[in-house]
C-alpha cells in the first residue's frame, strides 16, 4: 500500500512539475484565430503576370496544432504586355498544421483552395483566360509569438489558378507562381 501511495504522489508531483515547465499550447484544439496577410507572387513555368493579394481569414483549431480557416481574398494582377490588369476577389478554405515548436516559434505546413472572380479576363497569356477561376496553394511557413495571443507569420507557397477547363481545354490558361506572404494572427 505504501508503494502505491508513493507512486501516486510521484506521478501527481511530476504532472504538476511538467505543467509548470511546459507552456500552454497556443494552437490547442478549440482555439479560434483571425489573420490578416499580404502576398507577392512571382510567376513560374509559362506564367507571366505578377499578383499581389490581401487576405483576411478566420478559423478554428479542430485538433491540437491543426486549424481550418475560411478566407476572403483580394488580388491585383499585373498582366504582361500592357494588357488589362485585373482586380480579383475570392473565397477559399485553408488548412494549417504546426509540426515543429521552438519556444516562441512554430513551423507549419498549409494548403487549400478556393474560387475567384476577376473584373478582366485572367490570365491573358498564352491564351485569354476567364473571369471565374479556381485556386490552389500549398507551402511552408512559420509563426513568431509576439505576445500571448498575437503572432507574426509568413512563408512561401506554390500558387495555382485556372478555370479547370470549364470552357474547354483551349481556353484554360493556367497561372503558376511562388507566393511570398506575411501577416499577423490573433488567437482566442
Amino acid at each position: 500500500m505504501r508503494f502505491i501511495t508513493a507512486a501516486l504522489i510521484t506521478v501527481a508531483f511530476s504532472s504538476i512539475a511538467r505543467a509548470q515547465t511546459q507552456p500552454d499550447n497556443p494552437f490547442a484544439a478549440g482555439t479560434w484565430d483571425f489573420s490578416l496577410a499580404g502576398s507577392y507572387s512571382t510567376p513560374i513555368r509559362f506564367s507571366q503576370a505578377h499578383t499581389y493579394s490581401f487576405i483576411a481569414g478566420i478559423g478554428k483549431y479542430a485538433f491540437d496544432n491543426t486549424a481550418f480557416n475560411l478566407e476572403l481574398q483580394g488580388y491585383y494582377a499585373e498582366q504582361p504586355d500592357g494588357q488589362d490588369d485585373a482586380i480579383i476577389g475570392g473565397i477559399g478554405i485553408l488548412g494549417r498544421t504546426h509540426f515543429l515548436h521552438f519556444d516562441r516559434v512554430s513551423v507549419f505546413l498549409d494548403g487549400g483552395g478556393g474560387v475567384t472572380y476577376a473584373d478582366h479576363m485572367f490570365p491573358t497569356e498564352p491564351v485569354t483566360g476567364t473571369h471565374f477561376n479556381f485556386t490552389g496553394k500549398v507551402g511552408l511557413g512559420a509563426t513568431y509569438q509576439l505576445r500571448d495571443h498575437a503572432f507574426l507569420m509568413g512563408g512561401a507557397r506554390y500558387f495555382h489558378l485556372s478555370n479547370g477547363q470549364i470552357h474547354g481545354r483551349d481556353q484554360n490558361p493556367t497561372y503558376d507562381s511562388i507566393q511570398f506572404w506575411g501577416g499577423l494572427m490573433w488567437t482566442w
